[in-house]
């Protein structure tokens, strides 16, 4: 019998809603890609002197880095798997 998750307290509660959406680079990230009838390429992510993410994309999509990116997670093997990941 799986057991209910306890609620969470309320001041925790409050403090994660205040949270905002937020990513931060910490370093850079350099991904190396190839696709079967379209070639291959890299990108590379930094953080800029102005604060904000920047992405060297060689032309391609945010489309398509998205779909490598979420190819890149499907074939990562999670050091803390999650049930939600099961589902």
């Amino acid at each position: 019998m799986e057991m209910a998750p306890k609620p969470m307290p309320e001041g925790l509660r409050k403090f994660l809603d205040g949270c905002e959406d937020h990513t931060e680079m910490n370093g850079s990230l350099d991904i190396k890609w190839s696709r079967s009838g379209l070639g291959f390429g890299e990108f590379y992510f930094w953080a800029g002197d102005d604060g904000v993410i920047h992405c060297s994309n060689e032309g391609m999509s945010k489309a398509f880095l998205k779909e490598v990116l979420g190819q890149l997670v499907d074939q990562a093997i999670m050091d803390m798997p999650s049930k939600l990941d099961s589902e």
